[in-house]
């Protein structure tokens, strides 16, 4: 029978009962049929090993794994490692998909013969509209370097950095070892999808919105903001410089891997509106995050701001002034109209 799957689904499910059966329906609904679904519960606490083994009894191509909690990495390792279809995907629980989308990447990747290939997102919860238009619906072609600098500067429905949304290899998978990094629990995408794309010759784009990504409500105080939160950066950064310097591929791609850079300290010293520190204790903490992170990242204020938005280019033209005091005034007031 493993000869006959085509592609594995691998979801990880921790506490995602409210959202559970929405997912499943839209992949056990796929217009290609020849699949296996491997839902790894991981230690939930709610009611959602129980809605599995419902949905299980429904459709014989779910498969569960229970085990405790071992973060998502981990889940997605078991998954892959489990597999038995010529290619996986992941879908995340409280996500679902449009009815097409696996047999369109499976199609793309068929006609391409390429070993990853990717769609767009659908971004449910957002208040402004996101549908995107495409001038052409015909799939394109990427080289390793191209995905690369997408990767880097490509956000929102177009974020190359989600490990969902994408259709791989097995074999391909299999036979370079790519795997999630289990340590991390920060940014593990982005470093799978660069190992994957360093080791890829090119990559197949659909240009369709076919992946449904639920931004919950609760999920902005999912991560509070903590003493230690650059560490996370740094490991990530390092990691993926590592990766690109051993595939002899980081000089071609370090402006766009710099711009990244850029996008973390934006995102970093905006998270901090989390931070207990208040008023003037936290424009001090906030001076300090930034003067350490360009001690540390110099280079970031050697980069081309031309295609950031109003807000990064000031905050970039600030910090090349060296003014940090009132980048971080303008960063408060902000937070506090926000």
């Amino acid at each position: 029978m493993g000869s006959e799957i085509l592609v594995t689904v691998i979801i990880p499910v921790y506490n995602a009962a409210p959202y559970l059966k929405k997912c499943l329906a839209s992949i056990c609904q796929q217009t290609l049929k020849l699949i296996e679904i491997i839902a790894i519960n991981d230690g939930s606490t709610d009611d959602s090993l129980s809605i599995l083994h419902q949905l299980a009894l429904q459709d014989q191509r779910i498969i569960i794994h229970n085990q405790s909690n071992g973060g998502v990495s981990h889940a997605r390792n078991i998954g892959i490692n489990e597999a038995r279809g010529q290619y996986v995907t992941f879908v995340d629980a409280d996500d679902w998909i449009e009815p097409s989308m696996l047999e369109r990447l499976y199609s793309a990747i068929q006609e391409t013969e390429t070993e990853i290939a990717k769609c767009d997102v659908f971004v449910d919860g957002k208040n402004d509209g996101n549908r995107l238009n495409y001038p052409s619906t015909a799939n394109e072609l990427f080289d390793s370097q191209k995905c690369l600098h997408l990767l880097f500067t490509e956000f929102h429905e177009k974020h190359f950095g989600f490990a969902c949304c994408k259709l791989y290899s097995k074999a391909f998978l299999d036979q370079f070892g790519i795997r999630f990094e289990e340590d991390m629990n920060f940014s593990e995408d982005v470093l799978f999808i660069t190992k994957a794309i360093t080791k890829s010759k090119t990559i197949c784009y659909v240009p369709q919105q076919l992946y449904h990504y639920n931004v919950l409500p609760q999920q902005s105080l999912t991560r509070s903001y903590r003493k230690n939160e650059r560490e996370k950066y740094d490991v990530i950064y390092e990691r993926i410089r590592e990766t690109l310097v051993a595939e002899n591929i980081f000089t071609s791609i370090e402006t766009s891997f710099n711009g990244y850079v850029f996008s973390g300290l934006v995102n970093l010293t905006l998270h901090m509106q989390s931070s207990p520190y208040k008023g003037l204790d936290l424009l001090k903490e906030i001076k300090e995050e930034i003067v350490s992170f360009v001690d540390d990242y110099p280079y970031v204020l050697e980069i081309n701001p031309i295609k950031f938005s109003l807000k990064k280019k000031l905050y970039y033209q600030l910090l090349k002034k060296n003014a940090v005091s009132t980048l971080a005034f303008i960063i408060f007031l902000s937070m506090r109209k926000k």
